[in-house]
């Protein structure tokens, strides 16, 4: 498996199955040339689905409830307004973090999309769990003693 790949969109009959095969063989994809003027929801939910179960994780910002009707993505977006309310409207740097890590079951795959590029900043930061591993047992010997 490749931990890295990068993918670029094509009005093709057969891409979400080229989707796919590179989303499997890859731990990160890099995907891009998505057609600013598509339905995007409904663009990504469709490549999702081809990648299997689609899971919804939205979520009250404020409180971390689910509500009974969730949207089928989740919005991490900066609002001046609420930027003391909640880490997914601040423009706050996040510690190192696994999306996800509080549940009874895990994902196989997340996806991020943004639909407005920040003038300087907003990249995320990706680091395979392996590497992430043997750095602590280099460097904090301690923090992986199993």
């Amino acid at each position: 498996m490749n931990y890295f790949n990068q993918l670029i969109h094509a009005d093709q009959p057969d891409f979400i199955d080229e989707f796919t095969r590179v989303l499997r063989g890859s731990r990160v994809v890099y995907f891009s040339g998505v057609p600013a003027d598509i339905e995007f929801k409904a663009y990504y939910r469709k490549l999702a689905l081809a990648a299997g179960k689609f899971v919804k994780r939205d979520e009250d910002y404020r409180t971390g409830d689910q509500a009974a009707a969730q949207d089928d993505w989740m919005d991490i977006r900066f609002v001046d307004d609420l930027k003391r309310d909640s880490f997914r409207h601040s423009d706050t740097r996040q510690p190192i973090h696994t999306d996800g890590a509080y549940l009874s079951y895990h994902f196989d795959i997340s996806f991020f999309f943004c639909t407005v590029q920040a003038e300087v900043g907003g990249a995320t930061t990706f680091i395979d769990g392996v590497e992430v591993i043997r750095l602590l047992r280099r460097y904090e010997r301690n923090c992986c003693v199993i």
